[in-house]
């Protein structure tokens, strides 16, 4: 039981370590492409499935508003998209 208390040997800890790991490799690519890993999130989810509201997406992407605002209108400063209602996206670059 000991041995299975180790940071190591839980599971919890190893998909952290994993999705660090993961993580790290898109940013490697999206560092090129001057875009960060949430920002490539915000943007995959609204090619793929339609998103055109920071609502859904926030449903989407797991993401509160609090969260997410920041992420979109960094976007719009680079040019990547743009809102044209409150709230909502207009088609994506």
């Amino acid at each position: 039981m000991e041995n299975l208390l180790k940071i190591g040997k839980q599971l919890c800890f190893l998909v952290y370590a994993f999705s660090r790991e993961f993580t790290n490799l898109y940013t490697i690519l999206l560092d090129k492409l001057d875009i960060a890993y949430p920002q490539y999130l915000v943007l995959s989810g609204s090619w793929s499935e339609k998103l055109k509201t920071v609502n859904q997406l926030g449903e989407k992407l797991r993401l509160d508003s609090g969260t997410l605002t920041p992420i979109v209108k960094s976007l719009e400063q680079k040019e990547l998209i743009y809102r044209t209602e409150a709230y909502r996206m207009s088609e994506w670059y």
